[in-house]
């Protein structure tokens, strides 16, 4: 056990979308052992996206036992996972514009997203999963919401939590999800108790350090979190490593 249940936090996370998933007669295989969708993100993309979706490649890794590629350019072949940022990548303004993406309610709010199966979006690729969101944090809050569908639990990690291998990994041909946080600020408070956290952390990352924080920031984008009240008994985050807020800025976490 990684020690979080000495944490004592209190969570004030948003609901989010629960249930099994259930495939349809005319379901689409996003990743096997023997074929794996790439992955694209556009050149420019926020490191918070860049991070999620090396995160989201990882995920599918340890279900599958084979990591998709993480392109910057979309080539022809028959199915690929577009990973955007609604407002700021051309592709998806381009896929909304013709009518392909389906407009939603809930990219309309703050960190809000959408996870759909578009039919033909480019020439030469007969299929794509986008996963598009309000911001960045948006966007990091699809991928680790289809991780969690398929199997992946928040706290893989840091409670040692399983995961099942499975053979393929599949979504309806027509699937569509999306949520949106109804909190602004959804957080965790870090008791950085002695000698159980404190001691814990020197042990193994050396302190309250960019190191640490990072398991932390991922668990809290698992979990749709954003907001953080960092160790502050003996500890200051900016002066204890002065990498600690470029990861909470990478992370995308106040």
């Amino acid at each position: 056990m990684k020690l979080w249940h000495t944490w004592r936090c209190f969570l004030l996370l948003a609901a989010t979308l629960s249930g099994s998933l259930r495939l349809a007669a005319q379901s689409v295989t996003i990743a096997s052992a023997a074929n794996v969708w790439p992955i694209y993100i556009d050149n420019g993309a926020s490191p918070t996206i860049a991070i999620a979706s090396q995160h989201f490649a990882s995920d599918i890794e340890l279900l599958t036992h084979a990591k998709p590629t993480i392109t910057n350019q979309i080539s022809a072949n028959n199915g690929g996972v577009i990973i955007a940022g609604l407002n700021t990548d051309h592709l998806i303004t381009q896929l909304a514009q013709q009518g392909k993406l389906r407009t939603t309610t809930a990219t309309q709010h703050w960190e809000g997203f959408s996870i759909q199966m578009v039919n033909n979006p480019l020439p030469g690729v007969d299929k794509a999963l986008v996963i598009c969101g309000n911001n960045p944090r948006g966007v990091a809050y699809g991928l680790f919401h289809l991780s969690a569908l398929w199997g992946i639990s928040p706290w893989h990690w840091w409670a040692d939590v399983p995961v099942a291998v499975k053979p393929s990994l599949q979504l309806p041909d027509n699937f569509f999800a999306e949520d949106f946080p109804r909190v602004q600020y959804r957080g965790i408070f870090i008791n950085d108790e002695a000698p159980a956290l404190s001691g814990w952390t020197k042990e193994k990352f050396g302190g309250f350090n960019s190191k640490f924080y990072r398991r932390v920031f991922e668990l809290m984008l698992r979990l749709k979190a954003n907001y953080i009240w960092p160790a502050m008994w003996g500890n200051a985050f900016y002066a204890d490593d002065s990498t600690n807020i470029k990861a909470a800025t990478d992370y995308g976490i106040v």
